[in-house]
């Protein structure tokens, strides 16, 4: 069994480590200072799903955004469970409160974006989850 709350700074040690199970090496200064920033936005959330021992077994990022062309939305920028947790329902209640924080917060849908090298479980897991692909589109980035 495990539980979902919001996200705190002391757990940013435990988000750093599960960030690089799935390839996202950052250190927990970097990330501290990132949840830092983003915890005093109104139209970002992030939450954690703890185990029966109160360890972090995954979490969740989602951002709210509003422009003048289209209805306000939701994004889920990350999604990360634990390879031991996956298939628990862990995933699934963390994509449940990120929708449940868009619906209070008047958005009108949710999105995310899933890597087309994940096309196996990920993408199977989000369709089980109501998620139909939308578009496809390039996306375009410019460094500084």
């Amino acid at each position: 069994m495990f539980s979902v709350r919001q996200m705190f700074e002391h757990d940013c040690t435990s988000i750093a480590d599960l960030s690089g199970e799935l390839g996202y090496q950052n250190t927990v200064e970097l990330i501290k200072a990132r949840f830092n920033y983003l915890a005093r936005y109104p139209d970002t959330a992030m939450f954690v799903a703890l185990d029966t021992l109160s360890t972090i077994v995954g979490w969740v990022h989602v951002d709210g955004t509003r422009t003048l062309t289209s209805p306000a939305f939701a994004e889920i920028m990350s999604l990360v469970v634990t390879a031991k947790h996956r298939r628990q329902g862990v995933g699934r209640r963390l994509v449940a409160e990120a929708e449940s924080w868009s619906r209070t917060g008047g958005y009108s849908h949710l999105r995310l974006r899933s890597g087309m090298q994940r096309a196996d479980e990920a993408h199977m897991f989000y369709s089980s989850l109501g998620f139909t692909p939308s578009r496809t589109s390039m996306l375009f980035q410019k460094s500084f």
